[in-house]
């Protein structure tokens, strides 16, 4: 295993135990826009699957934005 794959093995990890309770849908993505994991409730969106491009300008939310909404 490359070092980049034990990298997003280990970000994915860390999303699925703080995302996976959420009811909302939530992807991570990497800055090429190729989604790395998402939550369980996103897995039912046709739109919102893994290996499928993140929209551009969909909004998001870094750590201390979602930490200041939901903390």
């Amino acid at each position: 295993m490359t070092e980049q794959e034990q990298i997003e093995k280990n970000l994915s990890e860390a999303f699925h135990l703080m995302y996976d309770g959420l009811p909302e849908p939530v992807q991570l993505c990497h800055k090429t826009y190729r989604v790395v994991a998402v939550n369980p409730a996103g897995a039912g969106y046709r739109s919102v699957c893994r290996n499928t491009p993140c929209a551009p300008n969909r909004k998001t939310l870094n750590s201390s934005q979602f930490l200041r909404k939901h903390g």
